[in-house]
């Protein structure tokens, strides 16, 4: 039966609408973390919360993956590109993660939200880079 989309309201028209949608978004995610599992070990993934927020910022993220069951609070400084933790009811305090997540959205890159069990790695976030990590080099004098 066809429908008028604009004579729903949201709820009904999520109702309507998902069931057309899902298959999509679960492939785009299956496919995303198969090519996390693919590339594990480069360095074109990451899990560790510095080098997402640093990469995100970059624009270097091709793919967020973010466990919505967890959460890491605190202050995210751009120009020592380090996080400081604090905890939720601090003024400056923010979600490290939706940060991460702003970031990569507005580079264009992919945020998949999942639950812990379903997550590439045993960590709250994980990145797939769209360019390899730079490695650190000891500068020797």
């Amino acid at each position: 039966m066809a429908t008028n989309p604009d004579v729903l309201d949201a709820k009904t028209l999520q109702q309507q609408t998902w069931p057309l949608a899902e298959a999509h978004f679960k492939q785009a995610t299956k496919s995303s973390k198969n090519r996390y599992q693919t590339l594990v070990g480069s360095n074109h993934t990451t899990d560790r919360l510095t080098d997402i927020l640093n990469a995100a910022h970059d624009g270097q993220v091709e793919a967020l993956f973010v466990a919505s069951d967890r959460q890491k609070w605190g202050t995210y400084d751009v120009r020592s590109r380090q996080f400081t933790e604090s905890d939720r009811s601090k003024l400056q305090s923010s979600s490290l993660l939706n940060l991460a997540a702003i970031y990569t959205l507005n580079c264009r890159g992919q945020v998949f939200v999942m639950d812990l069990e379903e997550m590439p790695t045993n960590t709250m976030a994980a990145a797939i880079l769209r360019y390899p990590m730079p490695q650190k080099m000891d500068l020797v004098s």
